[in-house]
């Protein structure tokens, strides 16, 4: 089944026969894209089931004339419609609310009106990086309207825009955190990371380009002598192989020889500090390139599942690997074995999809996960690990995120939440920075960034 047919059966994902979900579920196993827009569509579907609605006449309205129109309507024009008058409702349910009985603290009432959110001045901390990078969709005017994208480089405690690049969200930190490369599915683009100045740019084929939500293309080699870019080709909706373009870091030289991936299109990349191997976690393999061959070595399956993470330990010498089953899978990439299992605690309401983050002094470990609380709230879990005791505390924020990232030293985390404000003009992107403090999960501050939808969070150390 192609990309086009398993779009459809995503808009009426609900309506899905036990066949039909198989075919969307094997598929979007192997598509990012897909995947990317079924988390999209999870996603915003939460949020607005969540928003209370009276039993308001117009409201009623709404609801009546969705199931005439689906009723009505062919199939494969259904899921525009859907999107259409779901966010309808949504609008007039919100404006309900607001005018017969709004629960909310003036705090948030002031955010919903505004699109501004204030911090209480006894909350308000001077953050400890110099820079952080935030990879976002620009969105148009338009409900659902994507116009472009752009990664902006900001001064975390002044909050001043140091430079922005207005191509791509898709980007990642040389090891030695001097340069930024940004890739927009034509190029891959060097940049100095510091004042945003060009170094060189290289056309590329092939690459995934923007893919919302899914894992970066981009990673470099632990000496920064190589950039690998995840490419695959693609023909008539259907994902064919996948494999890894090369360039040469010193002058943007696009190189020949390639690194097959067979079965794999959209790896996720872990990068030690030091030595010649990248780790790739690709449909539940580990395979690890050897930088100095660029060849694949592959150890044996560990049983993942497209939705986990993982990071590197501050030696290199393991893999924190996060299981959707809530364990956590320490790995040997000395012996190239699994050495333990450490279970994160059993609660079946948290999402597939952990967002692993670990500081550079390798001390703190930060496993976020967002959850479903009662009825059909959503909001997001921290899990803060200790890796010398393995001690675990954790605290909640009452809105789920959709990434997150933290500071060199372990004090404080950056994670990007999804919250209705007045600029989201009836979609619900994620486009609040929040940064809580790691030690207890008190809420240091919060930037609203107005028609973002953040999907990268990079800090420099």
């Amino acid at each position: 089944m192609n990309c086009r047919n398993i779009v459809i059966l995503l808009a009426t994902r609900h309506d899905l026969s036990a066949t039909q979900e198989r075919e969307v579920q094997l598929h979007v196993n192997t598509c990012p894209a897909c995947a990317a827009q079924w988390k999209r569509d999870i996603r915003t579907s939460t949020l607005l089931a969540q928003l209370p609605v009276p039993p308001d006449a117009a409201v009623l309205r709404v609801t009546s004339r969705t199931q005439l129109k689906l009723s009505t309507t062919p199939f494969r024009a259904r899921r525009h419609w859907r999107r259409t008058i779901i966010l309808s409702g949504a609008f007039t349910a919100i404006l309900s609310v607001l005018l017969l009985q709004w629960r909310g603290s003036p705090y948030a009432f002031s955010r919903l009106i505004t699109g501004h959110l204030p911090v209480p001045p006894a909350t308000v901390h001077a953050l400890d990086e110099r820079r952080l990078y935030i990879g976002s969709l620009v969105l148009g005017r338009g409900v659902g309207d994507i116009t472009g994208a752009r990664v902006t480089a900001i001064d975390v405690s002044s909050h001043q825009a140091r430079f922005v690049i207005g191509t791509s969200y898709d980007a990642v930190l040389s090891a030695n955190t001097t340069r930024l490369y940004v890739a927009d599915g034509q190029h891959v683009t060097a940049y100095d990371a510091q004042l945003g100045n060009q170094d060189w740019q290289v056309t590329v084929q092939d690459s995934p380009g923007h893919m919302p939500g899914g894992p970066s293309t981009l990673v470099t080699s632990p000496d920064d002598r190589w950039l690998y870019i995840a490419s695959f080709l693609q023909a008539n909706g259907e994902n064919g192989p996948g494999w890894l373009q090369i360039v040469d870091t010193t002058n943007g030289h696009l190189l020949a020889e390639t690194v097959k991936l067979p079965g794999c299109i959209a790896p996720q990349f872990m990068r030690p500090r030091t030595g010649n191997h990248v780790y790739m976690l690709c449909l539940g393999q580990l395979r690890i390139l050897n930088t100095g061959t660029q060849q694949i070595e592959y150890p044996q399956p560990l049983n993942m599942h497209i939705w986990e993470s993982s990071v590197v330990s501050a030696d290199d010498h393991w893999l924190y690997l996060v299981t959707a089953a809530q364990k956590m899978i320490i790995f040997d990439t000395v012996k190239r074995v699994v050495s333990r299992e450490i279970p994160l605690g059993q609660d079946g309401s948290v999402s597939p999809q952990p967002i692993v983050a670990l500081s550079s002094d390798g001390a703190t470990l930060v496993v976020a996960q967002n959850i479903r609380v009662s009825g059909n709230d959503s909001a997001s879990l921290f899990r803060v690990i200790d890796t010398h005791t393995w001690q675990v505390h954790q605290f909640r924020y009452e809105e789920p995120i959709a990434t997150c990232t933290i500071s060199a030293d372990g004090t404080t985390i950056y994670a990007a939440a999804l919250m209705y404000t007045a600029s989201t003009q009836g979609v619900l992107p994620a486009d609040t920075i929040v940064a809580f403090n790691a030690a207890d999960g008190q809420v240091q501050e919060q930037q609203l960034r107005p028609n973002e939808d953040i999907q990268r969070l990079l800090v420099d150390p």
